[in-house]
């Protein structure tokens, strides 16, 4: 699910070392190439990226570099969501005996999680975090603390309308992007502290399907 204010189909996937154990998952991104800049997000892991590359959908591909799969340089940085509101998300099949739940738009990442004053765990490479509580889960009133990568901790209490279930895609919603009158540019102000130049980025050879994590 994409955070508040992104376009969902502007995504990438995040090289292993950066993913930081699904920390970066959902976070945002200021991505800059031959044809603009535009405000992305993570939304997969990859496992074959080196340090600072990032693998672009087809969509975002053609946005910031365009022209055919190739290797490109560019420059990016991790840039809070336009929309700072925590938005919540539950994983398919929770129920009050196990729940799991993710933060699309965590401004610096999810470093911890507790459900109910149960600390959470992260399932696999995906920012779920899941719990299996000894009390049944009143899915009406569910108590989380998230921590951030940067120490912050907030609080919140969920009811049912407070969060939904997390879609599947894959890059094929939206390899149409671009192609036809060539690559579009949307250019959006952010602060560029701590931006670094000259990453490299590739498109999607393959047609992975991506939970959005």
């Amino acid at each position: 699910m994409a955070p508040y204010g992104v376009n969902e189909s502007l995504f990438v996937a995040m090289n292993y070392d950066q993913y930081y154990e699904s920390s970066s998952c959902s976070r945002c991104l200021s991505i800059t190439g031959d044809s603009g800049t535009v405000t992305a997000f993570v939304a997969d892991l990859c496992y074959e990226c080196g340090y600072g590359n990032l693998d672009l959908n087809t969509a975002l591909w053609y946005t910031v570099v365009g022209g055919d799969p190739r290797i490109s340089e560019i420059s990016w940085y991790f840039t809070p969501c336009p929309d700072e509101q925590e938005k919540f998300c539950w994983k398919e099949g929770s129920n009050p005996q196990w729940f799991a739940l993710q933060v699309p738009n965590s401004r610096d990442g999810i470093k911890a999680m507790e459900i109910n004053d149960v600390e959470a765990e992260v399932i696999g490479v995906t920012s779920f975090y899941q719990v299996s509580p000894s009390e049944a889960i009143d899915m009406e009133n569910v108590a989380v603390k998230i921590t951030s990568n940067t120490g912050i901790t907030s609080e919140v209490t969920l009811q049912s309308s407070d969060y939904n279930n997390c879609p599947m895609t894959d890059d094929s919603t939206s390899s149409t992007a671009g192609t036809s009158g060539g690559s579009s540019t949307t250019t959006i102000v952010t602060d560029t502290t701590g931006a670094t130049a000259h990453y490299t980025a590739w498109q999607a050879y393959r047609q992975r399907r991506v939970k959005f994590f």
